[in-house]
């Protein structure tokens, strides 16, 4: 994860103001706008079950197309965005 650079305390706020915005800064510039969907494309999806159904693991998988191992198992179990 890459945060912005802190930035000088000079410009006549508090401490506390300048660690409040840059704390929002930081959320977000990690967590990007408010669109949270799914992560994958059908068809990435479907190639994340194909080969999970020729016998790759997790970390097989996860070298090729790099996600969480709880979005992994959503996908090959069908569960939460991935239905």
């Amino acid at each position: 994860m890459i945060l912005p650079p802190i930035p000088p305390f000079d410009s006549g706020k508090s401490y506390e103001e300048e660690m409040q915005a840059y704390g929002e800064l930081c959320v977000k510039t990690v967590c990007g706008g408010k669109h949270r969907g799914p992560k994958f494309s059908a068809k990435d999806v479907a190639y994340i079950r194909e080969l999970y159904a020729q016998g790759f693991a997790y970390k097989a998988v996860n070298r090729q197309i790099e996600m969480s191992e709880a979005t992994f198992f959503n996908i090959v179990h069908r569960k939460g965005a991935y239905k």
